[in-house]
């Protein structure tokens, strides 16, 4: 699709939300002030704000290639203390997805993934290695499957374990943190961990 029909796309889309809202843009231009914050794959078919039915303002995002959260990633880091610092939001969503091609990455022995890649996606490798014996039992398929999930608990852990979440805790911040899993084949989130 040339950009232009992008732009043409967006500009039908700022007119319907006027019609629909009249201040739904200068609503957004006044803050945000998001209830969630979703850390996600940066896989195109996993839109947060779709597949949550949440407008624009109503979740502040990160995403990356697996859905990582791990404390060397600043960009993470800066995120997760903006959003629990300054946007004070009340839960954090953690989600995967069934068929992550970073979880595929991370099950070839040895490695074939090319460069930064295959740096990025070693925490899921070390996840693959912890629970080597589990996933050693499963079919190719169901390894993708198990390891997507395993991958969501262990960024869980990362999440709570953070200084960021550990300090809103001890204020008594009221945070949830939650560990979905999106299935791309029937468009459900599926809940794999909570922690408040």
């Amino acid at each position: 699709m040339p950009i232009a029909k992008v732009l043409q796309n967006n500009r039908e889309w700022a007119s319907r939300m006027r019609q629909e809202k009249p201040d739904f843009f200068s609503s957004l231009a006044d803050g945000q002030a998001p209830e969630y914050f979703w850390i996600g794959c940066a896989d195109s078919r996993v839109p947060p704000n779709q597949i949550l039915g949440l407008a624009p303002g109503d979740i502040f995002v990160q995403r990356n290639v697996g859905n990582l959260a791990t404390h060397k990633d600043m960009n993470f880091m800066t995120c997760l203390e903006y959003a629990v610092d300054a946007l004070k939001v009340k839960q954090i969503i953690v989600c995967g997805h069934y068929s992550c091609g970073a979880v595929k990455a991370s099950l070839v022995l040895p490695g074939k993934t090319k460069s930064l890649a295959n740096l990025w996606i070693a925490d899921i490798k070390e996840t693959r290695d912890k629970h080597a014996q589990e996933l050693g039992k499963l079919s190719p398929d169901d390894q993708v499957t198990r390891l997507a999930e395993l991958n969501v608990i262990r960024q869980v852990f990362n999440v709570c374990s953070s200084p960021i979440v550990q300090a809103a805790w001890d204020a008594g911040t009221p945070l949830i943190v939650h560990g979905l899993v999106y299935s791309l084949k029937d468009g459900l989130l599926k809940v794999r961990y909570l922690l408040s």
